[in-house]
């Protein structure tokens, strides 16, 4: 153990001993280099974001940066919808923005729409199931009606001889509508041209009032002869979005940020659309305005967060108090934001922290020492001379042995002989006090522990019966000293030595049965 001792001499200097001997912060409870870059890094980046930033709208106090970035992602959610809008369907947004009769006749045909969605199916199945073929000179109102006299016959050969006679009408649709490369005959075939028919020039129809409609952007739309329905179905759902955008994503998210600003008014003024250019006014309110304030407001909370919990990190540091390097300059390089001057001195502090169970062992060795050789520890606490070296110096034992020695010649001759004497006579008179009442105790309790029955009940009646007699003057005091006289006997062989008055002998005591000395 001297040799560990000694040799901390050198493991450990004593700046770094003193140090340590401080109350520290814990390793645990100092940020590695990493945090300490990322909070600055951080810090830094959110400052100079927010360095030109004059607010526009003042966000209510209890807004927590979650729902900050909520809000934030709602607004670039909207902003990248309107940006992918094609031209026609902003065309659309436009006029229904500035025209409310627009969107009303955008809602007919839409009613149009969802009839002519409900028959595809039908219609579908049965071009799937015939061949038909319905010359174009047919496709009109005009032959429906006749569709409809013939299915009104009920027959299940509508257009027979006679029919074709009477009606040539009839017969000429009969002939030129074809199914499976001959002419219609059934009742059913007649009802399928008849839906047929009336399901394409609904078709028709609706595609011509959606042309109307789409104005300068129809010639963009070729709906062609196939997939015609599919082509429709996605207008359709396009034109859909376009009149619901700007109330389901621009008046929503608008409502959705009212609910957190202080000035409704001045908000109310910002999100006003120029409806004169209604598309390119909403993407600058999105963008210059609404996203921006809320990202700056975003900034400012993280900023003022980092720069709290660098603040309370600095606090922190500062409780210890600890004076020199590593301590005050890592302390300082917090306070700067120096990330590379912070990296030097938590490398220190990591190295100076190694050295802990060194320490905390010398400490425990010097301690051990002291209790036998404090001026030694000292010395070597000190590292005084030769016991500043790292080895332990040359006949340490023999100095040891010689060090033990001196002290117990110089302990016995501290000793005062004549106060030795007095303690020990003083110690004598205790013991022959304790003795005597030793033996005092010990006699009576051998007494009493050897006493009758008989000789406790006459000891008490002799007490009882010297209590009645008093002072000796009444009528029955001689009776009663006569019953003293008989008791005394056997009291006599419980208590042999009585100490009472030479009068009291007299009475108590009866010379020929009694044995006493006066």
């Amino acid at each position: 153990e001297l040799h560990e001792l000694y040799k901390s001499n050198e493991s450990i200097t004593d700046t770094e001993e003193e140090l340590l001997s401080n109350n520290l912060p814990g390793l645990d409870d100092i940020w590695p280099v990493d945090i300490f870059e990322t909070r600055v890094t951080e810090s830094l980046k959110y400052k100079a974001l927010i360095k030109d930033w004059k607010p526009k709208i003042k966000i209510n106090e209890g807004v927590d940066k979650g729902l900050l970035q909520k809000l934030i992602k709602d607004g670039e959610n909207i902003r990248d919808s309107l940006k992918k809008l094609e031209d026609f369907q902003l065309d659309i947004m436009t006029r229904n923005i500035v025209d409310k009769v627009y969107i009303e006749l955008w809602d007919g045909i839409f009613k149009s729409y969802h009839t002519l969605e409900f028959n595809y199916e039908e219609y579908k199945k049965i071009k799937f199931k015939n061949d038909y073929y319905i010359p174009e000179e047919l496709m009109n109102i005009d032959v429906l009606s006749l569709l409809d006299e013939i299915i009104s016959t009920n027959k299940k050969v509508p257009v027979g001889a006679l029919a074709g006679i009477v009606k040539p009408k009839w017969k000429r649709i009969q002939k030129l509508i074809i199914n499976d490369n001959k002419s219609i005959e059934k009742m059913e075939e007649y009802k399928n041209a008849r839906f047929i028919i009336n399901y394409e020039l609904n078709r028709n129809r609706l595609l011509k009032q959606v042309e109307k409609l789409l104005g300068e952007f129809s010639n963009r739309i070729d709906f062609g002869t196939q997939d015609t329905e599919i082509k429709l179905k996605i207008l359709m759902q396009q034109v859909q979005t376009a009149l619901d955008w700007h109330r389901d994503k621009w008046i929503c998210c608008i409502s959705k940020i009212k609910n957190h600003i202080v000035d409704l008014d001045t908000a109310s003024k910002l999100f006003s659309i120029d409806m004169s250019r209604p598309i390119e006014s909403m993407d600058l309110i999105l963008e210059n305005i609404f996203i921006k304030e809320l990202k700056c407001n975003y900034y400012s909370t993280l900023s003022k967060e980092l720069e709290d919990e660098l603040n309370a990190y600095e606090n922190y540091l500062n409780k210890f108090n600890v004076n020199g390097e590593p301590f005050n300059e890592l302390i300082g390089s917090v306070k700067q934001k120096n990330v590379e001057k912070y990296r030097v001195y938590y490398e220190k502090i990591v190295y100076l922290y190694n050295k802990k169970n060194i320490c905390n062992n010398r400490i425990r060795l010097l301690e051990r020492l002291e209790t036998v050789a404090p001026g030694w520890a000292g010395a070597i606490k000190k590292r005084e001379g030769i016991h500043g070296n790292s080895v332990i110096p040359k006949d340490i034992e023999s100095a040891w042995k010689w060090s033990q020695l001196n002290s117990q010649i110089n302990r016995i001759n501290s000793y005062d002989l004549n106060k030795i004497q007095r303690e020990i006579d003083k110690i004598n008179e205790a013991l022959m006090v304790n003795a005597r009442k030793l033996a005092y105790e010990k006699a009576w309790y051998y007494k009493i522990k050897n006493t009758t029955d008989e000789q406790i009940q006459a000891i008490k009646g002799w007490r009882q019966t010297m209590k009645q007699v008093g002072k000796g003057t009444g009528k029955n005091a001689p009776r009663l000293l006569k019953k003293a006289r008989e008791l005394m006997p056997r009291c006599q062989t419980a208590i042999p030595v009585w100490i009472m008055p030479l009068n009291r002998v007299a009475e108590n005591f009866d010379p020929q049965s009694n044995k006493f000395d006066v």
